[in-house]
Parts: structure tokens; sequence; C-alpha cells
């Protein structure tokens, strides 16, 4: 039994019958568990924005060794407004110290390993998914040390975000690379863990990985 990572998400790869003919299996495809580190999984299961969450997760990555992050910044970086933050500080996540929007992680204890956490997923992964679409740079980030240390990666991206984020038109270097293409309607959901299975089973059985799209 193999496991991948979705989007966040850890996805249990396993045999499910051997194939007649050259040595080929059939493998299937289940939701295993949420990858990221307990504190995010808390956040998730609450009713907040996706920029929220996000936000949440952003000041985390910015913040300095006492939990203390310039929030206006991290604002703009990730696209979210003032109101994700005055969310995140009513639900008591964060405390606004100023009005120039510094701020105070207020789990910031149960928050410091998420570099170590985030190196430690990658780090036992097989194969590693990562979602492009709407150009988070914390993918990037993850996709980089995916790369630096030999893992066999997936790229995947939305199409309404490769044309409208991307105008159609991935960086070079990820140009380069099979990228999954998916569309969030329920045909595209089928075909898109038709895709994945495809070449997640060439990836584990050192096949070429042909496009798919």
């Amino acid at each position: 039994m193999k496991k991948i990572k979705i989007g966040g998400i850890i996805y249990r790869i396993k045999k499910v019958e051997q194939l007649e003919g050259d040595n080929q299996s059939a493998w299937e495809v289940t939701q295993y568990e949420n990858a990221h580190i307990s504190i995010r999984d808390k956040i998730d299961n609450l009713m907040m924005p996706v920029s929220t969450r996000e936000l949440y997760f952003e000041l985390g990555i910015n913040a300095d060794d006492d939990g203390v992050v310039e929030a206006f910044n991290v604002l703009r970086l990730v696209n979210a407004s003032e109101d994700d933050l005055k969310v995140l500080a009513t639900k008591g996540f964060v405390q606004i110290l100023n009005k120039n929007l510094v701020t105070y992680i207020a789990d910031w204890n149960s928050n410091i390993d998420i570099m170590e956490n985030i190196w430690t997923y990658i780090n036992k992964a097989k194969i590693v998914i990562c979602d492009l679409s709407c150009k988070n740079p914390n993918v990037y980030y993850e996709l980089g040390i995916a790369n630096t240390i030999g893992k066999d990666v997936i790229p995947i991206c939305d199409e309404e975000s490769f044309h409208e984020d991307y105008k159609d038109k991935l960086p070079f270097d990820i140009m380069l690379r099979n990228v999954l293409f998916y569309k969030n309607t329920a045909v595209g959901s089928e075909k898109f863990i038709d895709d994945l299975k495809k070449t997640v089973k060439a990836i584990i059985e050192g096949h070429p990985v042909i496009s798919t799209n």
C-alpha cells in the first residue's frame, strides 16, 4: 500500500487486483487522512472562508520566533482582506496588537513546528502531488522541496485557474512536466481520478508517464 497527498489530503493507493498480461495491476485510490498538522485540521472544520484559512496558514509561515507577524504584508501576499483577519481574531486564533495590524498567533506553541511538518510529510511521501491552482506560493515552496530531494512529483491544476490565474501559460520549468488538468464538475472529477490512477500506476511501476490531457 502506498500513500499520496492531494491538496492537503492523504490518499491510500492499494493494489486491488493483478491484471492478465504484462504484469499490470489495478490500483484503488481512497481518502486516508488529513495531511496537515493538527492546528490546520481544527481550523478546516470551522465555517470560515478558504481565504481565512489560507491567511491563518500563511501567518504561521511568516511569524517570528515569538509568534508575531506583520499581517498587513501577509494579507497582500494571499489576497486576503482585513475581514479575514478579524474573523481569526474573533474566533481567538490571533490577537491584533495595533492599528498597523501587527498580529500575535494565539496558539503559537502548537503552530511553531509547521515548517518541520511540511518537510516531514514531503520527505516521507512516495509521490508528491502539487495543486498549482490559484498560484499559491506555499505550493511552489513545497514543490521546490520535493524536487530538491528527488521525489516523484505530479503537478495538477484546475482548468479555470489555468485560464484566469496563469493566462493559459504555466511557468517555464513547470511547462516541461506532464501537468494533470481537472475540471471542478462531476464528470471532470471522475476523469481526474482516472487520470491520476494511471499516472500513479506508471510512476510506481517505473513506466513513462504519458500526458492524459
